[in-house]
């Protein structure tokens, strides 16, 4: 049986018991996408921890992790969202929402940095957190 099959069979619930242990016992992921967010998020955790912001250039690494990747990659499905949430308000067709980023992760990257997305691009942005960081520490310094 495929791959694909084999999730979609146990996803539905219809994938025998036999062969859903014997595909655990082998360290099956039987939701992919789901575990790739889940280390792209911890990667961003991880990051925004290390920086106090999550706007990672877009070669950035962390932990071997390619985290300036994946967050361009969320902020391009984020700003999908946005414009069929755009289309949709005003009545024009939206079409496939195919790599749209969901409400439910959305939330999860503003709950790390509510600045994750900024409307621009992200170039403009990165020197300012490291600007204000470096401001706050000359701050402390000075008293």
């Amino acid at each position: 049986m495929r791959l694909t099959h084999q999730r979609r069979s146990y996803k539905a619930g219809r994938l025998d018991a036999q062969r859903v242990a014997e595909s655990d016992g082998l360290g099956m992921v039987w939701a992919p996408r789901e575990d790739a967010f889940a280390d792209g998020l911890a990667a961003a955790k991880a990051w925004a921890g290390a920086h106090g912001h999550f706007l990672p250039p877009a070669t950035a690494v962390r932990h071997e992790y390619p985290v300036g990747k994946w967050a361009k990659n969320m902020r391009d499905a984020a700003r999908l969202a946005d414009r069929i949430a755009a289309r949709r308000k005003v009545g024009e067709p939206v079409g496939s929402e195919a790599g749209a980023l969901t409400d439910e992760r959305r939330r999860q990257l503003d709950d790390i940095d509510p600045g994750w997305c900024p409307a621009w691009d992200n170039l403009h942005q990165q020197p300012c957190p490291r600007l204000s960081q470096k401001r706050d520490i000359a701050l402390r310094t000075a008293h």
